[in-house]
Order: structure tokens, then C-alpha cells, then sequence
């Protein structure tokens, strides 16, 4: 068998990258790069919840769809909604949602919403870059694409909802459009799936189709060109798609769900409120999660001054103006509507660039693609890298949601209403068992303004609560742990009583409706308002004890809870357990990665090991984290642990960056640590500052401290000038 000769891999891979550098097809590469990046980062997020439970009444909907054989169409899951009926235009996705959620769990989710992003993306690009040869015109519409990669990301980052598939309908069935090939037979099936994976979105369907019909139609009568046999080719197709929205459970009644929507939403679901004109000219570079509206801005300017530009030549395409003009009006109506908006553009800015395609001629050298290839790539990478560092346990992080609540009330195995924070209505139906019926989610198409009032203000205001509780005496309410004036308004109804808390939230029984549960579980040592912030080291030990069987009562149920844990930890800790301390903290890391608290106990308990590396190493692990208030704790744990093992520079440096010394709150024994830490490094002039520092701050009745600090400063006066050698 013959062998290639010596070194043939080596120059085939060479040839192929010069052919690549030697033309546009290196932006092509840097193109898919990006994309490639960004995928990667959303495979390896979790899937999140901040505020929106949409998920898993979509998981709910598809659930109940293969347990009962019908599309659910009433509020089964709640006990107000019960009876009422709606067209549920998206129960497409929801079975499809929960098939996959069934077969791979939440790490199928992840991948079904990395690919629908993908493959988005993808038929964005291979719009805009199709048919261009030259550098200039290949590095412009690369950039826009890569720009897409961007905009798209917010939707979806922590959110896996139909509006993906809409994202990508719409970029589809635009190329279908636009190709004007034997491939647009395929536009009315793509109308039927639509109008069943998110059928609310089809008037932008029906533009779409209106744009390019009337395009057609006005061109055949200003030419005064008679219909041919094989224009009926492009029209019978998109005529076709335009009636096959219609192929769904609900038929005509579809075409009324986008008007049926609560009247009041856009005050209270943000994505849902206008725009502001100045909205448009913002331009945010950082922090990068800004810098979001800045690509919006970007495209939809690019699109209007192409437009515009167009329009004075008279070369615009009447298709492109209107969806254009159709964009413009859905963004008018509310701030979602930008990601329809700038999708619709697309045409425009393929067709109609800033710069004269005549000007892109000129090639660009092969180091200067290079050098611009790297560039690109290297910024777009710290980008995403930035925007995707907020991660929780992995493939679900339940961070922000009531599972321990919800655990609870699985465990006691009772039935009952449950008044619900609207926001949490979504993840508390799918994991509740079906017995238990809530108040509402956020299906508003279902709930109306009444409703999503009264479970708002009953929350935070005593007379709705009263009139609320009057008219349908709920067994439990859960309540999020942030609302504090919930825990005062509730003490004027003392038949409910507190009985179990989370991260997120705390419930409350009807002791009437159940008074064994109020009695085995009443909250009578602890306010789930205020533990996160309660300083163990501070409690008597009657009342860390008391403190510690009340929350071995909830551990027992819920071993997962973090401020269970972190608590538990704690204590265990005061009472020098450190091996069921640590146990605690790990559990902490475990289940909650992100959570910072785990991670500084576990470097205090090895501190107590005397395990100042390994300490080390856990608190470093939370210095990233977003949470700045705990940054100058940490940075003084840090200093003190490189203190003990020797690393005196790093110790006196992240010492440095925990105190602040001209703040009023800088403790003494802050000062005098930190002017210690500076002698050791031979940084004498300032470590007698700082310890001068110490001693006007010292209380006077410290005098063993103060004599320290005295007896100190004498013994460095031979190293210092009389400027500097008084107190």
C-alpha cells in the first residue's frame, strides 16, 4: 500500500488555510466561529429561572396533553381558571417541549434550545453573506451576522419559550420568499407548524405574505404584464400558506388570540411596555449585558439609513419597505417586538448596504484579513464569555425558584388552593402534585388584569388580602422571602402560620384547614425573613440550639436547601463540629455552585483545620461572583490565610483591597492587621500609619490594645523621621 510522501498532511492543511486567508472565505470561517463559541456557552448554561416560570407551564401543558389525550384549553392547574377556556395557540411546543424533557431531561432542553439558536443564526448568516465575493462586502455582512449572534442571545439565554421557533420561522420562511425557488412549495407547511408551535405570532406570517404578494400584483399592473402560467408557482403557494394557519385545533378562533391579551400586561410584564423614542439612539459597549440594545440600534439604523438611501435612487422593493414599515409598528406596540422588528429587516439590510457595493471591489491584503479575522473573533469571544458567566448546578439550576416549598408540600401529600406570587405560577403547577391548585401563572391569555391584581396587591396590601381570603380561603400561600411586609400583614390573619421556607420563599398553612401541619411545623424560633443575615457566631447557645431543631426539622425534608444547609453549617461550626460542618457546606457547593456562602464556609472550617491553602482555594472561588458586599469580608480571609502560610505580599495586598481606611466602618483591628502586614514586607513608614490608625480608633477601654500599639510604634521610632514618628 502506497504511503503519502513525508510531510503531505502537513502542506494539505497549509494549502487549505492559505486558500482561506487568500480570500473571503476566511470571514465565512470566523462567521461560523462566533457561532460555534456561542453555542458552546449555551450548552455548557443551565437551564435558569430569574422571574420567568413559562417553561414549566409549557412542561405542564405538554404533560397533561399525553396523560389525558386532549390539548389542555382550561386553567386546569388553578382553582380560579379552572372552568375557563382559551385557544392555547402554542400546545405544539408544549408536547414537543415535554417529549424531549421526558426522554433526555433538562440536558435535551438545553440542546434543543443551543440548536434552534444555531440553526437561527445560521440561515441569518447564509442570508446575508450569499452571492457576495468581495472582501469588503463579505467583512460587512459578516459583522451584521455576527451582530445577530449577539441580539438573539437575551432571548435565549435563560428562557426556552415558543417565541425560539418563531426566531426561527421567521428568517425561514423570508429565504423561502425571497429565493423564489421550487423550495417555496414548502412555505405552507411551515404556516401550519407555526400556527401550532406558536400560533399567536401569525399575523407576522400573514405580513410577510401580504408584502410579497403586493409586491407581485403592483408590479404586474404597473407593467401592465398579464398573470403567466408559471408565476402561479410563486403566488398559489404563499395564497396556500396564508390559509394554512387556519390548519390548527382552533381554526378561525386563532385569529383572535393576539387581540384577546389583558388589556393592562404592558404595566406590569416588562417585556410588554413601549419602547422610548431616545431607546433607539442608546449605545451601551459595557457592561456587556447592555450592549444587547446597542446591537438592536445598530441594525435597525443600518436597515432605515439603507432604506432611505434606497428610496431616494427609487430601488427599494416595495417587499422590503413594507416589512420594514411592519416592523417599525410592531416595535411601536412593545419592547418584545424588537427581535420581530429587526428579523423583518433582513431583506433590507442584505439588499441595501451602507456602503456602494461598486466602492468593495478592492481587495484587502492577506495580513490585514488576518489581523481583522483575529480581532473579531478574540472580541466576540471575551463577549460571550462575559455575558455568560451567571451559572448555577448543572443542567438545572433552581436557584431562584420554590422547590423546597414545593418539596414540601409534596412530602405532607395533603391537597388544597395555594395563593401564589403569579411570577412562581409556572414552576410551582408542573412540580406540585396535581392535587394542590394554584391561583395563577403569567398565561395571560388566560388570566385576566382582575386576577393578576388581586394576587399582587393581596400580597402586599391587607384589604385585598382580607376580600381575597374572604372569597376563597386558601389552604396555603406562598409568599416570596424578599417581601418583607408580607410577614407584618400576615400577623392580622393568624390562622395562617408560617411553616416552611427556601431560598426564594416561605409558606404559610391554614391552620384551620390543617392543624396538625401548623402544629408540627410552625415557625415558632425562626423568621425565614431574617436568617440569611443572622450572625451565628452572636447566638447564645440555648438559642443556637433551639435555632438548630427547628431547622434539622426541614433539613429532614428538604436536604437540598441552601440557607438550610448554610445554617446548619454554621452552627455546627460555633459548636466546633467541623466534620458535620463541612458535610453542610459541601452540600451547599454542590447544589448551589453559584451561591458564594457555601464556598467561604468551607474556607472557614479549613481554616480552623489549619488548612490555609485549601482555604485558599475556596475563597477564591467566589471572588467573581456579582455579590459585592461580601468581596471585603473575603479579601481579609484571603489576606489573613497567605499570612499564615508565609506569602506576606499577598497576603498585605488582599488585605489592602478588604479595607478601606478612611471609611468610618474600618475596624480597628482591620488597621492594626493590615499596618502589620505592611511591616512584614518592610513598608515601615505606612505600617506605622496604619498602626497610629489603630490606636485613634482603639475604645479606651481597650487599654491592653492600646499599650500593644504603643509598645509597637516605640520600637519603630529609630526607623522613622520626626515627621512621621509621633502619634
Amino acid at each position: 500500500m502506497n504511503q503519502p510522501p513525508k510531510g503531505y498532511i502537513k502542506n494539505s492543511v497549509i494549502q487549505v488555510l492559505d486558500s482561506y486567508i487568500a480570500s473571503p472565505k476566511i470571514f465565512h470561517l470566523i462567521t461560523i466561529s462566533v457561532l460555534l463559541v456561542a453555542v458552546y456557552h449555551f450548552i455548557k448554561l443551565p437551564i435558569l429561572s430569574f422571574g420567568d416560570t413559562d417553561l414549566w407551564y409549557h412542561l405542564n401543558g405538554g404533560r397533561y396533553f399525553f396523560q389525558n389525550k386532549e390539548i389542555p384549553q382550561s386553567g386546569f392547574f388553578s382553582f380560579i381558571a379552572g372552568s375557563r377556556e382559551w385557544s392555547n395557540y402554542y400546545w405544539l411546543f408544549q408536547a414537543l417541549v415535554y417529549q424531549i424533557y421526558t426522554v433526555f431531561d433538562y440536558y435535551g432542553l438545553i440542546f434543543f434550545k443551543a440548536i434552534s439558536y444555531f440553526i437561527t443564526v445560521l440561515i441569518i448568516s447564509h442570508m446575508l453573506l450569499k452571492g457576495e465575493k468581495h472582501d469588503k462586502q463579505v467583512l460587512y455582512f459578516m459583522a451584521l451576522s455576527i451582530l445577530f449572534c449577539f441580539g438573539l442571545i437575551p432571548r435565549y439565554f435563560a428562557l426556552l419559550r415558543p417565541h425560539i421557533l418563531s426566531y426561527l420561522f421567521i428568517p425561514l420562511s423570508l429565504y423561502l420568499l425571497e429565493s423564489r425557488s421550487k423550495a417555496l412549495i414548502a412555505l405552507p407547511l411551515l404556516a401550519i407548524l407555526w400556527s401550532n408551535f406558536h400560533g399567536i405570532e401569525y399575523p407576522v406570517f400573514i405580513l410577510m405574505s401580504i408584502c410579497y404578494l403586493s409586491e407581485f400584483f403592483v408590479g404586474r399592473l404597473r407593467n401592465k404584464t398579464p398573470l403567466k402560467r408559471e408565476d402561479l408557482s410563486y403566488v398559489i403557494p404563499i395564497v396556500l400558506s396564508m390559509w394554512s394557519i387556519l390548519l390548527n385545533p382552533y381554526g378561525f378562533a386563532l385569529l383572535e388570540t393576539p387581540f384577546n391579551l389583558a388589556e393592562y400586561q404592558d404595566q406590569y410584564i416588562k417585556e410588554l411596555s413601549h419602547i422610548k423614542i431616545g431607546g433607539f439612539f442608546t449605545i451601551k459597549l459595557y457592561p456587556f449585558v447592555d450592549l444587547m440594545d446597542t446591537v438592536f440600534n445598530a441594525l435597525l439604523i443600518a436597515a432605515w439609513i439603507g432604506c432611505i438611501k434606497a428610496v431616494w435612487v427609487k430601488r427599494i422593493r416595495i417587499s422590503h419597505l413594507m416589512l420594514l414599515a411592519g416592523g417599525l409598528v410592531l416595535l411601536m406596540q412593545a419592547e418584545r417586538f424588537r427581535y420581530e422588528a429587526v428579523l423583518l429587516a433582513l431583506p433590507v439590510l442584505k439588499s441595501h448596504p451602507l456602503f456602494s457595493r461598486a466602492d468593495s471591489i478592492r481587495g484587502i491584503s492577506k495580513s490585514l484579513r488576518v489581523f481583522i479575522a483575529l480581532i473579531l473573533l478574540s472580541v466576540s469571544t471575551i463577549i460571550l464569555h462575559n455575558l455568560f458567566k451567571p451559572e448555577g448546578k448543572y443542567p438545572f439550576s433552581h436557584s431562584h425558584l420554590p422547590r423546597g416549598v414545593a418539596t414540601f408540600l409534596n412530602h405532607i401529600g395533603r391537597s388544597g388552593s395555594i395563593l401564589n406570587n403569579p411570577e412562581q405560577g409556572g414552576y410551582l403547577q408542573w412540580v406540585l402534585n396535581p392535587r394542590y391548585k394554584i391561583f395563577m401563572d403569567l398565561q395571560m391569555v388566560l388570566f385576566t388584569d382582575e386576577d393578576f391584581f388581586l394576587a399582587t396587591n393581596a400580597l402586599n396590601q391587607k384589604d385585598v388580602l382580607k376580600k381575597l381570603l374572604d372569597k376563597y380561603n386558601p389552604s396555603f400561600i406562598i409568599e416570596k422571602v424578599v417581601n418583607k411586609k408580607f410577614r407584618e400583614l400576615i400577623k392580622d390573619f393568624p390562622e395562617y402560620r408560617a411553616v416552611f421556607f427556601d431560598n426564594t420563599s416561605v409558606l404559610y398553612v391554614n391552620n384551620k384547614a390543617y392543624p396538625k401541619i401548623a402544629e408540627r411545623y410552625e415557625l415558632t424560633k425562626i423568621d425565614p425573613y431574617t436568617i440569611m443575615h443572622v450572625n451565628v457566631d452572636n447566638l447564645s447557645e440555648e438559642r443556637a440550639n433551639t435555632f438548630l431543631k427547628e431547622l434539622i426539622l426541614l433539613y429532614g425534608i428538604y436536604p437540598e436547601g441552601a440557607l438550610l444547609n448554610l445554617k446548619i453549617g454554621e452552627i455546627y461550626k460555633k459548636k466546633g463540629d467541623i466534620d458535620k460542618a463541612l458535610i453542610h457546606a459541601l452540600a451547599v457547593i454542590q447544589n448551589y455552585p453559584e451561591f458564594p456562602a457555601g464556598y467561604i464556609l468551607k474556607g472557614d472550617l479549613l481554616m480552623k483545620r489549619k488548612l490555609f491553602s485549601e482555604a485558599i482555594s475556596s475563597y477564591k472561588k467566589t471572588l467573581d461572583h456579582p455579590t459585592q458586599g461580601i468581596k471585603s469580608a473575603l479579601y481579609k480571609k484571603l489576606a489573613i490565610s497567605y499570612s499564615k502560610i508565609g506569602q506576606h505580599n499577598r497576603a498585605y495586598n488582599h488585605m489592602k483591597k478588604g479595607v478601606n481606611i478612611f471609611s468610618p466602618n474600618a475596624g480597628y483591628r482591620d488597621l492594626y492587621r493590615l499596618g502589620n502586614m505592611a511591616l512584614m514586607i518592610g513598608k515601615i513608614k505606612e505600617g506605622a500609619m496604619l498602626l497610629r490608625f489603630a490606636y485613634y480608633k482603639t475604645p479606651h477601654e481597650e487599654t491592653k490594645f492600646i499599650e500593644k500599639i504603643r509598645k509597637q510604634l516605640d520600637g519603630l521610632r529609630p526607623y522613622l523621621n520626626s515627621r512621621d514618628n509621633k502619634l
